[in-house]
């Protein structure tokens, strides 16, 4: 079967435009939607930058970033550093000296993970709480040892009284330090290092 001419010439027509919609559906498409894409990203990059540039200039920016290492500085100090072994045992002491409180025994211990006394089945969120257990006990009368209880639980929130005995002292005969009390109390702390500088 022999095409006529009208016919070659309609067929190698059909021929180049078939060519060109495949070289535009697979080279030209992809390209032209990349292109928007590219287009797309570069403005969410140029707005950013914008906004960063901004910030740059902010005169108040740097104050703010100071103000918040400041008060980072004192949360850490608050939680951590000053609730040291030294003066936890400098805290009870005064008190109980200004209670009219004989301390028989103290004991400090190390501090162990805490992350399990304020939340149930969290992962991860308090991991850097950590908690020491004091055990104090002292002798003395019994309004005494009632102000020293409320003197430690206004001392710190870092501070928490897990167990109070009370008893009778048998071995005072002057009735000056008729009771023995015992306490433990839980002193809390944050288990991180601050960046200085």
């Amino acid at each position: 079967m022999t095409l006529k001419k009208s016919e070659k010439i309609l067929l190698e027509i059909l021929v180049l435009v078939a060519g060109f919609a495949a070289v535009l559906v697979f080279f030209f498409m992809p390209e032209a939607e990349r292109r928007i894409e590219l287009q797309s990203l570069s403005e969410e990059l140029e707005t950013e930058l914008n906004e960063k540039q901004l910030l740059m200039l902010n005169q108040t920016l740097d104050e703010s970033c100071a103000e918040a290492r400041r008060q980072a500085e004192k949360n850490y100090d608050y939680f951590y550093s000053v609730l040291n072994g030294y003066s936890i045992d400098e805290i009870i002491n005064r008190i109980a000296q200004e209670k009219n409180l004989a301390i028989t025994t103290l004991n400090i211990g190390e501090y162990e993970d805490a992350s399990a006394d304020f939340t149930e089945n969290v992962e991860g969120e308090l991991s850097v709480l950590v908690k020491s257990t004091v055990n104090v006990t002292v002798l003395g009368s019994y309004d005494n040892i009632l102000e020293f209880m409320d003197a430690v639980n206004e001392k710190s929130t870092c501070l928490r009284m897990n167990l109070i005995s009370i008893t009778e002292n048998q071995n005072d005969a002057t009735g000056e330090q008729g009771m023995l009390a015992t306490f433990r109390i839980y002193l809390y702390g944050i288990n991180v290092e601050l960046e200085k500088g």
